[in-house]
């Protein structure tokens, strides 16, 4: 759920808050990676790269 706060935090993600890594929240991380062209991890999987930088920019509440 962290994951899908820190991508409602950044207006990548409005759906439910229940910890599921779904289609929604790929295009979120997806989106995310696209602004900031990060693609060490692969679009839409929030991996080590992705996950720093995300959470550098957000509080995750």
């Amino acid at each position: 759920m962290e994951l899908q706060h820190r991508l409602r935090e950044a207006g990548l993600y409005d759906g439910p808050m229940n910890g599921r890594y779904n289609e929604d929240v790929e295009w979120g991380v997806g989106q995310y990676q696209q602004a900031r062209e990060l693609w060490s991890d692969g679009w839409g999987v929030y991996g080590p790269e992705t996950r720093e930088w995300l959470e550098s920019e957000t509080t995750g509440r």
